[in-house]
């Protein structure tokens, strides 16, 4: 049976709730390095963030380069 990988289970240390920092995305000049956003959910390899500009583009951790700067428990 092939085991399913998905973002929540290859990259535990990003959860829904986090603020995270773009470092650079991929074909996507309209997402400055530097902008914020906040985990929203994920779907298969790919993590979906409310941007602070008004998108919802996903980051694609294998290609993207992101920072978590907040979680949920930091912000108690």
């Amino acid at each position: 049976m092939k085991q399913t990988i998905t973002c929540e289970s290859k990259y535990p240390w990003v959860k829904v709730g986090d603020r995270i920092r773009l470092i650079s995305m991929k074909d996507e000049p309209q997402m400055p390095e530097g902008l914020c956003g906040t985990v929203s959910f994920f779907y298969a390899v790919q993590i979906h963030v409310h941007w602070e500009n008004g998108s919802s583009l996903a980051l694609i951790p294998e290609i993207d380069k992101f920072k978590v700067i907040k979680t949920p428990d930091e912000n108690a």
